[in-house]
């Protein structure tokens, strides 16, 4: 139904990027990789700028098992906007996803050049753990976190990153200083809860409802 709805607005509306954007996540949903490719396509020929889309248009070409076509299209986006970081956070995620986290470190660091978000530090810091080189990890987070000492973002990340390397203590002590910041997160109130019930300590009740 989402699918026949968004087709009737690009032909109401056939110049509304928004229209080919929203149908080609209908299509995406329904596994139709193909068309929403093309359809991903047609909402950038329309408003290059539009960022769902571009994102959209590596996600469909991955689903649709076509990398090389995704890399393509991402290193056209880099042609035409070289200062844009997102192009190279794409690039990164879609070399991550095949699994060349060599290319995504390459990747997001170019990214980081161009813009100092906490989202693309967030992605090198993981690469880095998940390529196993974790003295550079540490000491990348350690000058994020002296320049950006108030910087929730990647404190919740290195909270997430510790669960995975199942140090509970360093995961809570991360989520407490991203409390600290935002004292009403709801993510880090409830990943706090969790690590105090399951330490069998009091307060994660208290902690959860806050949460809510």
């Amino acid at each position: 139904q989402a699918v026949q709805t968004f087709k009737q607005l690009t032909v109401l509306q056939p110049s509304n990027p928004e229209h080919r954007r929203y149908l080609a996540d209908a299509l995406l949903a329904a596994n139709d990789a193909g068309n929403a490719l093309l359809s991903y396509q047609r909402a950038l020929e329309l408003d290059p700028e539009l960022v769902a889309a571009q994102q959209g248009v590596v996600k469909a070409a991955l689903v649709a098992k076509r990398p090389q076509d995704a890399l393509r299209l991402v290193q056209d986006m880099q042609k035409k906007n070289p200062k844009d970081p997102l192009p190279y956070r794409l690039e990164g995620d879609l070399e991550f996803s095949q699994r060349n986290a060599a290319g995504a470190i390459a990747a997001y660091r170019k990214a980081l050049q161009l813009s100092r978000s906490s989202e693309t530090a967030s992605l090198l810091h993981g690469a880095l753990l998940r390529l196993g080189r974790k003295e550079e990890a540490v000491r990348f987070s350690a000058e994020w976190l002296r320049e950006r000492p108030k910087d929730a973002v990647f404190r919740y990340h290195l909270g997430d990153m510790a669960l995975t390397q199942e140090d509970a203590v360093g995961a809570e002590k991360h989520y407490r200083t991203v409390l600290e910041l935002q004292p009403n997160n709801p993510l880090a109130l409830n990943n706090v809860a969790w690590l105090l019930v399951r330490s069998g300590r009091p307060g994660g009740v208290a902690m959860a409802e806050k949460a809510t």
